[in-house]
């Protein structure tokens, strides 16, 4: 250790302490052990130092973690919004293929009843044709054609 100071700047309630520290100073095992405490202050100087940059590592580290976290629930919330649009898609194309269906469905209804129809036609003019009504009357009263009518 090594200590500079101005006397005459220095108030004498200082000079006791001074003329003891100057004292432990000369002595050698008095200056080993306050060269060992110098040391281990440094250390913990140097270990206080360690922890602070390990405590900013660990801060910074939290942060991105907790960024990393909030990506991941909001990429969730996407993943959820998107499963909620499929799935409503979905039902409107289950219910357009219902409609579909139904719609399939009267069709093939109608097609039968026409194929009734005609051939209910068809026996009526078999009909008049057997009761010797003319092929133009029967084609009139019928809507089939007369080369249909002559056919029968």
């Amino acid at each position: 250790h090594q200590i500079e100071y101005d006397e005459k700047g220095l108030s004498k309630e200082y000079f006791p302490l001074l003329r003891r520290l100057r004292k432990a100073i000369e002595e050698e095992e008095v200056k080993g052990i306050m060269d060992v405490e110098d040391e281990i202050i440094e250390s913990f100087k140097q270990k206080e130092t360690e922890i602070e940059k390990a405590l900013e590592i660990a801060e910074q580290e939290r942060k991105r973690a907790e960024e990393e976290r909030k990506r991941a629930e909001e990429e969730r919330k996407r993943a959820d919004e998107e499963r909620k649009r499929a799935e409503q898609e979905k039902k409107r194309a289950e219910e357009k293929e219902k409609l579909l269906e139904e719609e399939r469905m009267r069709v093939e209804e109608k097609e039968k009843l026409l194929e009734e129809e005609h051939l209910k036609l068809i026996e009526t003019a078999k009909f008049l044709k057997s009761l010797n009504v003319d092929i133009q009357t029967i084609a009139k009263k019928t809507g089939l054609s007369e080369s249909d009518i002559e056919k029968l």
